[in-house]
């Protein structure tokens, strides 16, 4: 007889590697600060998605640093920036780097 494939959402404790206790604690997390950066749920799980496969594909590097979460959090953060950049195109006006004195508009000045 054919045993049937266990569908439970999450594995038993012995079976849990490094990265899916990691993945367990990080997502929800992760999610919530990227839906506050972009407001986009769907955008968000995206983002959030991307950077935990990013970090899986690099674990044995991610998992041994300081804070994993931190630099995963880092990625999301620059996935989403460069999808901004990719959606505004190079040279527009819209996106320039800051100085680090505070907002900075296209039309130039402080707001």
């Amino acid at each position: 007889m054919i045993e049937p494939t266990r569908l439970s959402a999450v594995p038993e404790v012995a079976e849990v590697s490094a990265f899916e206790e990691f993945f367990l604690a990080q997502h929800e997390r992760l999610f919530q600060a990227l839906y506050l950066l972009t407001g986009d749920r769907s955008e968000a799980d995206d983002l959030a998605q991307e950077a935990l496969l990013r970090a899986y594909e690099r674990w044995d590097r991610v998992g041994a640093m300081d804070s994993p979460a931190g630099y995963v959090y880092r990625m999301g953060l620059n996935l989403h920036r460069s999808g901004l950049r990719a959606l505004v195109g190079p040279g527009s006006p819209g996106l320039r780097r800051c100085s680090g004195r505070g907002p900075q508009w296209a039309g130039g000045g402080e707001p």
